[in-house]
């Protein structure tokens, strides 16, 4: 069976869950600092403290699922879909991000909070891509031994 992904594309990919980590921090910082706080109604406060949580335990939950190796065919095809979709989610978030960024200058509290959601997210859609690739291009070890088998000539099934 296939190894976990290569280790440049799951840096990439705990690399920009972390950096939405940041982001949701700059972002959390930014209301309470200019005081928007006062404004926003219970929802909006809660909305805006849980972030920064739900980018932390993404982050770890990909860093966990990234470590799976599956033990036959049927649970790498498995893998690699998941993989794909959530690579195409990121890649659909990333984007939508960029679209909410563009006008946003960089160097303020708000467009800085906003880049860099979306350099977090490019990044994990980046990673994401990259394993779906490695997964399709890699033969599997099952492949492997059955090569070797056949080459010492002890096909026994």
């Amino acid at each position: 069976m296939s190894h976990p992904p290569h280790r440049g594309a799951r840096i990439l990919i705990v690399a920009g869950f972390a950096i939405t980590i940041l982001a949701s921090l700059i972002d959390l910082v930014n209301v309470f600092a200019s005081g928007t706080y006062r404004v926003l109604v219970f929802s909006g406060k809660l909305a805006i403290t849980v972030t920064p949580g739900i980018a932390i335990a993404a982050t770890i939950a990909w860093f966990f699922l990234l470590s799976i190796e599956p033990l036959n065919d049927a649970q790498q095809v498995l893998l690699n879909r998941v993989t794909m979709f959530f690579g195409i989610e990121m890649t659909l978030a990333a984007t939508a991000s960029l679209c909410f960024a563009w006008p946003q200058p960089l160097l303020t509290w708000s467009g800085s909070a906003v880049w860099t959601e979306s350099a977090g997210q490019v990044l994990a859609a980046l990673g994401l891509m990259l394993v779906v690739r490695g997964n399709h291009t890699a033969p599997s070890h099952a492949t492997q031994v059955n090569s070797v088998e056949e080459l010492s000539g002890d096909v026994t099934r």
